[in-house]
């Protein structure tokens, strides 16, 4: 009796068994299948949405980059503008020195030279953009050359009243000094353009002439 017990719940577990595995079967080929047809739909969704995100952050940086050269652009006009008439002002009060030298009339120079020394402010301020700005080495130079002349300038006539007109050596090296700081400032202001490079390149050359011809005169 216990045998015949026994065989028959050994029958029914099999049977348990193989119920089980045969519905089970097919209900994970079915979730298995979905899983697969979902997921690339939803792999398709993400990379739409990838895509659209780098595509705003590209629009975004274009934009972005298309300001900063707009402002960097507007920037370069500006020192551009600046240089040109700075140099155009120092060559216009450098001709009034030498008029008034020939005239007779020296104490106006000391007022011409105090404007003169004003002019090293935008001078220095073209300076400190310069790196911004990307200038080249020889902008520097320009500038720092006519830096050295109103620097020594300051030293010489108005703090130490050095006559050094008198000596040969100081003189040409102080006129050496001279031209090539404005020299610089040709170069400096021919980047604003062709009408202030020919206005300044006019203006260089009336106070070139008036620089030895005064010297001729009055001796300084």
């Amino acid at each position: 009796m216990n045998r015949r017990t026994d065989r028959i719940r050994r029958r029914q577990i099999a049977a348990f068994f193989m119920i089980t595995f045969t519905i089970s079967f097919p209900l994970c080929f079915l979730f298995s299948s979905s899983v697969e047809t979902q997921g690339p739909a939803l792999g398709r969704d993400d990379h739409r949405l990838a895509q659209g995100a780098v595509n705003a952050r590209i629009r975004t940086d274009n934009r972005y980059a298309k300001l900063f050269l707009k402002e960097g652009t507007v920037m370069l006009e500006k020192t551009n503008l600046l240089g040109a008439i700075t140099a155009v002002a120092f060559f216009v009060s450098a001709i009034l020195v030498f008029v008034f030298r020939l005239l007779g009339k020296p104490q106006y120079e000391n007022w011409i030279g105090y404007f003169e020394f004003l002019l090293a402010a935008p001078l220095i301020f073209l300076l400190v953009k310069a790196p911004q700005l990307g200038r080249p080495t020889l902008y520097y130079v320009q500038i720092g050359c006519m830096l050295a002349w109103l620097v020594v300038e300051a030293l010489l006539d108005y703090i130490l009243k050095v006559d050094f007109r008198q000596v040969r050596w100081m003189v040409i090296s102080y006129v050496v000094l001279f031209f090539a700081g404005t020299g610089g400032l040709l170069g400096v202001a021919s980047n604003a353009g062709r009408s202030w490079s020919i206005a300044a390149i006019v203006l260089f050359l009336v106070m070139a002439v008036l620089t030895f011809v005064q010297r001729a005169v009055t001796g300084m």
